[in-house]
């Protein structure tokens, strides 16, 4: 599950993608604690006619500051617009109402 400021946003599955518009504003995107939990955020600010790529990585907690070891979990992260378009042809478009 993917939040934004803590108000669940899509139930997401493994390769996929979707297509939210939000109001301008400040954002703290949040993902579903799985593995070791982390309060790590995301917090982006949203500008009209303009589009920003998130993506939820696993990746090892130290890279993102936690001293859990060889441990991994669930984050949140910016993507670049060149490599999302790259990425989101191979990705299932998920319909989000």
């Amino acid at each position: 599950m993917i939040y934004a400021n803590g108000t669940p946003v899509a139930d997401i599955p493994d390769n996929a993608a979707f297509y939210r518009d939000f109001a301008p504003g400040t954002y703290r995107f949040t993902v579903q604690p799985y593995g070791s939990p982390n309060k790590k955020a995301d917090t982006v600010q949203l500008v009209p006619g303009t589009q920003t790529y998130l993506e939820v990585q696993w990746i090892p907690t130290w890279e993102e500051g936690y001293s859990t070891g060889g441990r991994h979990s669930f984050f949140v992260v910016n993507m670049s617009p060149q490599m999302a378009q790259d990425w989101l042809p191979a990705l299932i478009l998920i319909r989000q109402p």
